[in-house]
């Protein structure tokens, strides 16, 4: 793998910012892939996601907290993987690669790097989708399932205890049917907002009119 950067976060007080210095003038010709972000707290997460860094992977709330809940799930697995724990698949997946696409019921799963990949394909597909007939959609589903496992990721729903591949191409394709459908919802559910907020807007356009004529 190649690194693109690495990116160090420190407090912005002064022995940090010698620290630094120091750090960079020590490293040499290596320092151009060091990004620093001095800050505390929600500053260095806006620095961070400027850099298209996921913050709400980092295992660290706002107040400094580490979250464990995600390492803890990790010794579990190992655990049962060391034991030969019979309820434990040899295929349990500990943790999902870059380019894995991840199901799971609720949100915090959706800055994940290949559900975003994911997402992209989907609304770059969306239209010819909707425009095309049964057979034609079954198709698209197809090339994107074709696309996600060419780029060495996998489909991977969530059992309670850990992360399992789904093998079964036909399954495959029915969450990239899904996907559609869930973009579908999101659309129509965006454009009820906008028409409402400018049905509100020319209501109390109007409504001031009307108060200004008395």
């Amino acid at each position: 793998a190649r690194v693109a950067a690495i990116h160090i976060c420190l407090p912005n007080k002064p022995l940090f910012a010698l620290l630094r210095s120091v750090f960079l003038l020590a490293i040499g010709d290596a320092r151009q892939r060091i990004k620093v972000h001095a800050g505390e707290g929600l500053a260095v997460q806006y620095s961070l996601h400027g850099y298209g860094i996921p913050v709400d992977l980092i295992p660290v709330t706002e107040a400094g907290n580490v979250k464990t809940k995600n390492h803890q799930q990790w010794i579990k697995v190992r655990r049962m993987k060391e034991r030969n724990c019979t309820d434990s698949p040899d295929e349990a997946v500990e943790c999902p690669c870059l380019n894995d696409v991840i199901f799971r019921i609720g949100d915090s799963y959706l800055h994940h790097p290949g559900n975003v990949m994911f997402r992209g394909l989907i609304e770059a597909r969306y239209e010819a989708y909707t425009s095309a007939g049964r057979n034609e959609k079954i198709a698209i589903t197809w090339s994107l399932v074709d696309e996600v496992l060419n780029r060495n990721g996998r489909f991977l729903v969530w059992d309670a205890q850990w992360w399992s591949v789904l093998h079964d191409r036909e399954k495959m394709r029915e969450k990239v049917a899904g996907a559609f459908k869930n973009q579908k919802r999101k659309l129509k559910s965006l454009s009820n907002t906008q028409t409402f907020e400018s049905s509100t807007y020319e209501f109390e356009r109007q409504d001031g009119h009307k108060r200004k004529r008395t």
